[in-house]
């Protein structure tokens, strides 16, 4: 079984516990995080080093360019709520 894609948008709390985790662990054989993206670049930074990971890191500007060299099948978006249209229909 080919693993499912995810992006996540926002990698604060909500972010990581309610969706990484899951992603990184729980759903581990059939899902895959290929890319991330945050205002906060010490919390991408943070999220490579505390999980272990090498993933690419985008800032919010770079949302296309993290769909286009990632393919994610999936954007997770776990950003502040005021930004979360911006990336859905980005996404869409």
């Amino acid at each position: 079984m080919k693993r499912k894609r995810y992006a996540i948008c926002g990698v604060s709390n909500r972010g990581l516990w309610m969706f990484m985790d899951s992603i990184l662990n729980t759903y581990k054989r059939q899902a895959e995080l290929v890319g991330m993206l945050d205002k906060d670049r010490s919390r991408l930074d943070g999220c490579n080093r505390t999980h272990k990971l090498s993933l690419p890191a985008y800032a919010p500007d770079d949302f296309d360019r993290m769909v286009r060299e990632t393919r994610p099948d999936a954007i997770v978006v776990t950003c502040h709520d005021a930004m979360h249209h911006h990336y859905v229909i980005q996404a869409l």
